[in-house]
C-alpha cells in the first residue's frame, strides 16, 4: 500500500481564529501582540492553504504551527477541505501540532497517548546542529509535543510522527 504524506508549516495559524474559540477571525487586522500577525483576509488565506492541500491531495498531512485547539483545526477541515480529513492533535497553548488523515483510508489509525514510551523517550533533549556551525552540537527539548500516529494495515504497524523542529536555529541573516 502506498500513502502520500505531506507536511505543512502554517505560520502562526492561531491568528486566524478568535482567541480560544473555533471561530474564524473577521475584519481587518488589528495586530497588537508579539506573536505573528493576523492576515488582513483570513478567508482568502484559508482558501489558498486549502488550494495547496487539495492540489497535492495527501493521504496524511502534518500541520506545524497550527491553531492551539483541535476544534479550530476541525473547523478549517470542515469549511475549507470538504471535511475529508480526520484530525488528530497534540494541543499546546499558542501553536499545536496536528495530523490530518484522509477519511476512508483502508488503514487503522490510532493516536498514541502522552504516556506512551515514545513520549517518554522524547522528553530527553534532542541533539541538533545549526546550519552555520555544524561542528558544535546543541541540545534542546521539543517545545511542542509531536503528534504520533500508529498506522496498521494487514498486521503491519508503523508510527508517523508530526513535529516542528527548532525555528531560527541559524545565525544566518
Amino acid at each position: 500500500m502506498e500513502l502520500k504524506l505531506m507536511s505543512y508549516n502554517l505560520e502562526w495559524m492561531a491568528n486566524f481564529f478568535v482567541t480560544g474559540k473555533a471561530e474564524f477571525y473577521q475584519g481587518k487586522s488589528r495586530y497588537t501582540g508579539r506573536y505573528g500577525r493576523k492576515p488582513k483576509d483570513v478567508q482568502m488565506v484559508c482558501r489558498k492553504i486549502a488550494g495547496v492541500i487539495n492540489d497535492i491531495d495527501p493521504d496524511i498531512l502534518g500541520i506545524q504551527e497550527g491553531p492551539p485547539k483541535i476544534s479550530q483545526m476541525k473547523l478549517l477541515v470542515k469549511e475549507y477541505l470538504d471535511d475529508k480529513y480526520d484530525v488528530y492533535s497534540m494541543e499546546h497553548t499558542r501553536q499545536s501540532i496536528h495530523a490530518l488523515v484522509k477519511k476512508n483510508l483502508p488503514i487503522q489509525v490510532t493516536q498514541l497517548k502522552e504516556n506512551h514510551e515514545i513520549y517518554r523517550h522524547l522528553q530527553r533533549k534532542i541533539e541538533f546542529y545549526t546550519w552555520d556551525n555544524v561542528q558544535k552540537k546543541n541540545q534542546q527539548n521539543f517545545t511542542r509535543k509531536p503528534t504520533v500516529l500508529q498506522l496498521e494495515h494487514k498486521n503491519q504497524r508503523i508510527e508517523i510522527m508530526v513535529f516542528h523542529t527548532k525555528s531560527k536555529i541559524s545565525q544566518l541573516k
